[in-house]
């Protein structure tokens, strides 16, 4: 079922002109699985094949980010401007909210993706990672490696981009938003129909007395405001996995391991 109809080439254009991408080049000289590297991993009992796969399965993950915004962006354009009933503002909130929810989830997904990438490439395992913990309440892979890295490894690379990418505020209130997505009543946006909280309806007093609770859950942010963050956040992943790309690449060229893009061979 198609939630928005046909828009026009230039619209299509300029809702990907606000979606961010990665570069093509970057990602096959980093991730290129020559034979030389899997010599290297037998050689020196490394996991770079390991590290590679966790890498090309978060770049599956941004592509369908990628998916989800356009999606939103094409609903909330179409419902606004050029369905029969437009403006549908209700319609609007809804096929938007829609795809914008899943870009949530997947952006969660992407960082536990780029964690398992970061323990392969350094062999890090989980005795050393929850060694590090004092709350042992952390449940993400993502946010124990970001324990370790910043105990550990305070002056490596990896770790300046992952507490790049962990302070950026979009990307904290868009795993906040998953959160409460996942483990509470999924966020309500102004502009929604009616919900009611979860709490019990009637309420016993401490004199005896029963008060009768009917409230809304808080409404954070308007369908602009949720896409505005996500596509924010976007940014702030795609800068994080460049610069990865980066460093994954300096390390190939150390282990001799470089891919030369133009010959299609390792160097």
């Amino acid at each position: 079922m198609n939630l928005h109809g046909i828009l026009s080439e230039y619209t299509t254009d300029q809702i990907n002109s606000k979606i961010p991408l990665i570069d093509e080049d970057k990602f096959s000289r980093a991730t290129s699985l020559t034979l030389r590297a899997i010599f290297s991993d037998l050689s020196n009992e490394t996991n770079l094949k390991g590290a590679i796969e966790c890498l090309k399965d978060a770049r599956k993950r941004f592509e369908l980010i990628r998916i989800g915004l356009f999606e939103a962006m094409a609903c909330i354009t179409w419902h606004r401007n050029q369905a029969a009933q437009a403006p549908d503002e209700e319609s609007a909130i809804i096929t938007g909210k829609f795809y914008l929810d899943y870009v949530m989830l997947l952006m969660y997904a992407t960082a536990e993706d780029l964690s398992y990438f970061i323990t392969h490439l350094y062999n890090i395992d989980n005795i050393k990672i929850n060694a590090n913990l004092k709350k042992k309440n952390l449940v993400s892979h993502a946010s124990k490696v970001g324990v370790y890295l910043s105990k550990n490894m305070p002056n490596d690379k990896i770790t300046a981009i992952v507490l790049q990418l962990k302070d950026d505020p979009d990307w904290s209130n868009v795993l906040s938003y998953r959160d409460k997505w996942v483990h509470e009543k999924p966020p309500v946006l102004y502009g929604s129909d009616l919900e009611l909280t979860r709490k019990k309806l009637i309420v016993k007093n401490d004199n005896g007395t029963k008060t009768m609770y009917i409230a809304g859950p808080k409404q954070e942010y308007t369908i602009d405001q949720l896409l505005e963050m996500g596509l924010n956040a976007t940014k702030a992943l795609a800068l994080a996995l460049s610069s990865i790309l980066e460093v994954l690449i300096e390390e190939r060229e150390k282990m001799g391991i470089a891919v030369n893009i133009d010959k299609g061979i390792s160097s």
